[in-house]
């Protein structure tokens, strides 16, 4: 979503509030699949610290 979004920025040459508001909840979602990645030890974070499933 937020490729998306940046791609739609650049083409229209123009930012509205939606685009701020749909790339902000697009990170905000990516940073919370983090975490629960992170807490679960799952990919991409067994990779870096070198866990296997």
């Amino acid at each position: 979503m937020i490729v998306w979004i940046v791609v739609q920025v650049l083409i229209i040459k123009t930012v509205v509030f939606l685009h701020v508001l749909f790339f902000t909840i697009g990170a905000i979602q990516g940073l919370i699949s983090l975490f629960f990645l992170y807490k679960e030890g799952l990919f991409p974070w067994n990779l870096i610290k070198g866990k296997k499933v």
